[in-house]
């Protein structure tokens, strides 16, 4: 269900695999989010912060803190004169 939640295409698939991570799988999940928070793609990243925000802890704080923390790289192409 965490990989369906960070992972799908469909809103509504992650949504309903988000809602599916029962309060006793609370504690299993994190890790999982935890990890999404390092992926390379920032829509992953925020997905995870946003199951983070559903099953975490404080003690998640830390590793969401560090995740604001972003590096881009773009290519731009100029006209050369």
């Amino acid at each position: 269900l965490v990989t369906q939640s960070l992972h799908d295409v469909d809103v509504t698939v992650r949504r309903a695999a988000l809602d599916g991570i029962g309060e006793e799988r609370h504690r299993a999940a994190l890790p999982y989010y935890l990890q999404g928070l390092r992926h390379g793609a920032n829509e992953i990243v925020r997905r995870a912060g946003a199951g983070i925000g559903r099953v975490g802890d404080e003690r998640a704080i830390p590793d969401l803190i560090k995740s604001l923390i972003t590096t881009h790289k773009y290519r731009v192409q100029v006209q050369d004169d």
